[in-house]
């Protein structure tokens, strides 16, 4: 049992190593960056949107203020 681990330990790496090797498949990759442009577009429309709330409620709050004294 013992020797058969010891072949085991020494066989796997090298069929790790080869088998992938042997197989010449091109590579793809299942994400490009492309991908994120629409999620990119809009978490900056979603930001644009925030900021141009912020500054209308800051903009009522000034003028409230304003007219209060």
């Amino acid at each position: 049992m013992h020797r058969r681990i010891k072949k085991l330990q020494i066989i796997l790496p090298i069929m790790g190593v080869t088998i992938p090797s042997l197989a010449r498949a091109e590579w793809t990759p299942l994400i490009s960056a492309t991908m994120f442009d629409g999620i990119k577009a809009d978490m900056i429309t979603m930001v644009g949107g925030i900021v141009t709330l912020f500054f209308i409620v800051f903009g009522l709050v000034m003028l409230m203020r304003a007219g209060g004294r």
